[in-house]
């Protein structure tokens, strides 16, 4: 039938619930492929150790040192140095 004949009907554009439906059949295989990669990186990092020891470090920021780790030898003083490079 051509446009011009008086029994043609214009198809109607898709209505609002059938444009939401079309969206949710999107989303939802994105959604579920998005949570997929979420456990998946979950599951990495549980399983390379990642949450082992949690306060561990934040604890040693904290805490000095009782000894440095070698002491700097006095301008001149020769022994001491060589003594410095021994240690180390």
């Amino acid at each position: 039938m051509a446009s011009g004949d008086p029994g043609f009907i214009a198809p109607r554009p898709p209505s609002l619930a059938a444009v939401l439906m079309d969206i949710v059949f999107l989303l939802i295989p994105l959604a579920l492929a998005l949570v997929g990669l979420i456990v998946w990186v979950f599951m990495w990092a549980v399983k390379s150790d990642q949450f082992d020891d949690l306060e561990g470090p934040a604890h040693q920021i904290l805490m000095d040192a009782d000894e440095p780790k070698w002491d700097k030898p006095a301008s001149g003083d020769q022994d001491a140095e060589e003594d410095t490079r021994k240690t180390e």
